[in-house]
């Protein structure tokens, strides 16, 4: 057999969403992590546009599958719910969403999801199970035993001696020989039972496995003291696999040494063994550079961190960014930029050539942005978004910077965001009432527009009505609106599903022209947070290069990703202020309110927001009145 066959893996089944195959994904136990993603260097390479170039990381782990997000559009959900932390060890049995591809994560062997529950219990009934086996082995034994002996035909009974080798016949010391047999038969049994009691009575694994070994040496055609030794052992040695994993996960790293111990006196040769002996030797170097850090001994933590490198592969990234905040804070900063730098660390790198090249992030930023989730991103992108006086992406930023628990790590950053909502508060508060006018009448507009089989229509209204309503309930001190939330989001997404997939579909036809039109519906009513306006600013951006050159298609599709509020959009310049008694050119303000500045589309050519011309068409009508002026 061979021997790459005997290495646990784990198989995965991915589907997409109508439930056909895709492929079968094969991850190696203690294997190195696979990528997933659409571009054609990743290790599983699937062409779908609901996947970004490097999706996820994949590998099997002693603890379960280990899943990470690479910082995709559509993230990684587990069980319908998106990754907290962009990782996680999974067990068996769980769903896995990846775009519009889904899988199971199966049972497989060598996981701690299937050891560590093995209580005593457990134990005893497959020892059990092992016992009556050989129980029934050695009862079928000893009877084809004296058949054997009445037989004439039969040759002598094997002996333990020399001297059993002699020609059969009668002779002076063939009785004491069978008695000495006799004897050896007779005290193997008794240690078996010995051993059985040990097991069973006092649940001393290790006493019995002594007892049966000594039994098996005496008789090692005693099928049931090997049976029995082979379920202790497996037994023992899924105990202490679990005990030292729970050990490490709680930092106690020199019992989990004790658990490895005990792993190699029952089987030092099993590969089970040697994959949680490189894990802890990994935990071991990453608390060895820990300590290096307290002491300034960055010369050390540098050379630790290239055996943990090797050993491995899933908790180093969150060491050296700790690494390198240390560095950077002792003054060097070349040091902790060319360590930074040699990792290529998949987060950090496509932060850098993102979010935090544009707020020119020093290492310490780049290296919180990759293991806390761009929370400090986040943050920047709050005060852009509040300069711009976009009060929706705003209230919808900061929210869920606020609701999330590692930004209590940064005590400054989150007293500076609380004192920015509440002036924001303050500043909404007096108009509250005339978002909740506007977000009920739009609401209205909307359910008539669906009825009349007007679903863009309709969707851009149930948008007006989500941001009127949730500013209207932000003012107010809370949000107020739950349920008529989650209808108008329900209702959004559903047209915004249905419009990229047509849109993807006439693309694949090549109907670019048409294909960008429902593009830009999309971006008219999602918000500039949903997967589907993500995915569909990135579709418009590579369409732009199909277009004729001649045409102005190419201007509108730039006006148009312009006018979106981006992650950490650009402050722009100041509107001129209008006349009080003029309405601004794209129609009426709320009364009482001061008049809204023109949206970017209106201001570049007069045609309406997601307009394309064709023609001298407009492919999208535009009715859309100005939102409040903030």
């Amino acid at each position: 057999m061979n021997e790459e066959n005997l290495v646990p893996s784990l198989k995965i089944a991915l589907k997409r969403r109508d439930g056909s195959d895709v492929l079968e994904l094969e991850l190696p136990l203690g294997g190195k992590p696979r990528v997933l993603g659409r571009d054609a260097l990743c290790d599983f390479c699937l062409d779908s546009p609901s996947l970004a170039p490097r999706h996820a990381e994949l590998a099997l782990t002693p603890r379960g599958l280990y899943i990470r997000d690479l910082g995709s559009v559509n993230g990684v959900q587990v069980d319908g719910r998106r990754l907290a932390r962009r990782e996680a060890n999974l067990r068996p049995g769980k769903q896995v969403a990846l775009g519009d591809f889904n899988f199971i994560v199966p049972a497989h062997e060598g996981a701690v999801g299937a050891a560590a529950p093995g209580s005593r219990n457990k134990m005893l009934v497959a020892v059990l199970l092992v016992l009556c086996l050989a129980t029934l082995a050695a009862w079928m034994l000893k009877r084809a035993r004296p058949q054997a002996d009445d037989s004439p035909a039969a040759g002598p009974a094997p002996a333990l001696n020399a001297e059993s080798n002699a020609p059969a016949g009668p002779g002076p010391g063939e009785g004491s020989a069978l008695n000495g047999r006799a004897d050896i038969y007779r005290r193997a049994a008794q240690l078996m039972q010995q051993g059985q009691y040990a097991l069973y009575a006092s649940n001393d694994y290790l006493a019995a496995a002594a007892l049966l070994n000594e039994s098996v040496a005496l008789d090692p055609r005693n099928t049931q003291a090997l049976g029995l030794l082979r379920a202790i052992r497996g037994a023992h040695m899924q105990e202490a696999f679990a005990e030292g994993m729970e050990c490490i996960d709680s930092g106690d790293i020199p019992r989990a040494r004790r658990a490895l111990e005990r792993m190699k006196t029952m089987s030092p040769a099993d590969g089970q063994v040697s994959e949680f002996e490189a894990y802890l030797r990994g935990e071991e170097a990453c608390e060895k550079a820990a300590a290096f850090l307290q002491q300034a001994r960055y010369a050390d933590v540098l050379s630790v961190l290239d055996g943990a490198k090797v050993l491995n592969e899933y908790k180093r990234q969150d060491l050296v960014s700790l690494a390198g905040r240390q560095i950077e804070l002792a003054g060097q900063f070349k040091q902790a930029d060319d360590m930074f730098n040699a990792w290529r660390i998949p987060d950090a790198q496509s932060v850098c050539s993102g979010l935090a090249a544009q707020a020119g992030l020093s290492f310490s930023q780049k290296a919180d942005l990759a293991a806390r989730g761009n929370l400090l991103a986040q943050a920047a992108a709050l005060d852009a978004l509040l300069a711009q006086s976009n009060d929706v992406a705003a209230i919808e930023a900061g929210t869920a910077l606020l609701d999330s628990p590692a930004f209590r790590n940064y005590p400054g950053a989150r007293t500076i965001a609380l004192a920015r909502m509440d002036d924001l508060r303050k500043r909404l508060g007096p108009g509250r009432e005339e978002y909740e006018q506007d977000g009920r009448k739009a609401m209205a507009d909307a359910a008539a527009a669906k009825a009349r089989g007007e679903l863009y229509e309709a969707a851009r209204l149930n948008s007006r009505a989500l941001k009127s309503l949730l500013i209207a309930g932000f003012a107010a001190g809370s949000p107020g609106h739950d349920a008529e939330f989650a209808r108008l989001r329900m209702d959004i997404a559903a047209f915004t599903g249905t419009a990229f997939n047509k849109a993807y579909v006439l693309e694949s036809r090549g109907s670019v022209r048409d294909a960008a039109a429902l593009y830009m519906q999309i971006l008219d009513v999602a918000s500039s947070s949903d997967q589907y306006a993500a995915m569909a600013r990135k579709r418009l951006k590579e369409l732009r290069a199909l277009l004729p050159a001649e045409q102005d298609a190419r201007a509108v599709i730039d006006r148009r990703l312009k006018s979106g509020a981006s992650i950490l959009p650009a402050q722009p310049a100041p509107a001129a202020p209008a006349a009080k008694d003029q309405a601004p050119k794209g129609g009426e303000s709320a009364p009482g309110r001061a008049a809204a500045p023109a949206q970017p589309s209106e201001q570049a050519g007069g045609r309406g927001k997601g307009s394309f011309p064709a023609g001298g068409e407009e492919v999208i009508p535009s009715r859309e009145k100005p939102f409040l002026s903030k």
